[in-house]
Order: C-alpha cells, then structure tokens, then sequence
C-alpha cells in the first residue's frame, strides 16, 4: 500500500515539476521578448538613457535566472530553505546597491532604469493574459 502512495507522489510530483517547467520556459520566453522590446524602444534616446534601459533590463534577467534557480533548488531539496532564502536577500541586496551607485554615481536616468526593470511586470502581465485567455490542456 506504502508502494501506490509513493509511486502516485512521485508521479504527481513529476507532472508538476515538467508544469513548472514548462511555465518557467514561456515565462522565459516571453521575458526575452519584452527586453528585447523595450531596448529597442528605448534605442532613439541618448545613450545615458539606453545604458540606463540596459541596466535595468540586465539587472532583471539576471535576478530571474538567479531566483528561478534558487526556487528549484528548494523544491528539489527542501532542507535549503534557510540557506536559499539568505543567498535571495542577499542578492536583493546587491541588486539595491548596484541600481543605487548606477543612479548616484554614475548620474544614469532613474526613469532608463525604471523603464529598464518595467520589463519582469510587463512580462507577468503578458503571462497572466495568454493564461486567463489560452488556459494549459491538462491530461488526465
């Protein structure tokens, strides 16, 4: 009986672990996309404005691919917790002071790098859309 139960958890969590990634992959898709749309739209402005647009965009997409790595590890080894989320604080951290001597220091415009960060809310804006509207065919 102890067998059916483990074997029906592991198939469960297999299916929500190929869901999940599945998710994470368009999600990552559709990130890219809006980068790339927004350094685009931000190209005809002077060159503060797009460094600034770029930092942003960078700073994003490298605190996504460090967040979703670190969320993977704690639903595959669930013992990390502790250790997972002081490497997410302090990479909140970082991310604060990197934006902070970029906007003092190096003068770029706020509003680049604001517009540059935009893009991680227009994509889970765009995310939530095609789901409420394309919902996922779930097998049985």
């Amino acid at each position: 009986m102890e067998n059916n139960s483990s074997t029906e958890n592991s198939s469960n969590v297999s299916a929500l672990s190929s869901q999940t990634m599945s998710s994470l992959r368009e999600i990552t898709k559709i990130l890219i996309i809006v980068s790339l749309l927004i350094i685009v739209a931000g190209s005809p402005f002077g060159l503060d404005f797009r460094l600034a647009i770029l930092l942003g965009v960078g700073l994003v997409g490298l605190n996504f691919y460090i967040t979703r790595r670190i969320l993977m590890r704690v639903l595959l080894f669930k013992d990390l917790k502790r250790r997972m989320i002081i490497l997410y604080l302090c990479k909140l951290g970082i991310s604060a002071f990197i934006l902070y001597v970029a906007i003092v220091y190096f003068e770029l415009p706020g509003l680049g790098v604001l517009i540059g960060l935009s893009n991680i809310v227009i994509t889970i804006l765009v995310y939530s859309i095609k789901q409420a509207l394309f919902p996922p065919v779930k097998n049985s």
